[in-house]
């Protein structure tokens, strides 16, 4: 996501034509990616976040096909946007439940894991901590 988000922000910066369109098709290969894990009959995402995400999915689908059929740098700011508050979602630690906080009592281990930088290991993904080691992000198929 930030990746092919800043591929856009390069291309719309540049008021380059051809890596705009470039850039706007890489975005939507990624969406389209995305809309299948999600329809996948398999998939375990919850069904209100795999709505939401799919209702996006589809605006992202239309706004792209604009984009393509009329490129320029201010139709890539609503993708560049969506791209960026989506990926920085994808990094923000939830907060517990406030039922659950108060029934658990933590462990030992578990208030050494909390004191770790990154926070609770339980909320840490393994991309956010590929990201800080500096590798690069990556979906999977």
């Amino acid at each position: 996501m930030t990746q092919a988000a800043l591929k856009m922000k390069a291309a719309r910066d540049a008021n380059d034509r051809e890596a705009m369109l470039f850039a706007v098709r890489i975005n939507w290969r990624l969406w389209t990616i995305i809309q299948a894990e999600l329809l996948d009959p398999q998939c375990t995402v919850p069904m209100d976040l795999r709505t939401n995400v799919l209702s996006l999915a589809q605006f992202v689908d239309k706004h792209s096909v604009e984009t393509i059929g009329k490129p320029s740098p201010k139709r890539l700011d609503v993708l560049i946007a969506i791209n960026r508050e989506l990926a920085g979602g994808l990094f923000t630690t939830p907060q517990p439940d406030v039922h659950e906080a108060a029934d658990a009592s933590p462990s030992p281990n578990q208030e050494a894991s909390e004191a770790s930088p990154g926070g609770p290991a339980r909320y840490r993904s393994r991309s956010r901590d590929a990201e800080s080691a500096g590798e690069p992000l990556r979906i999977s198929t």
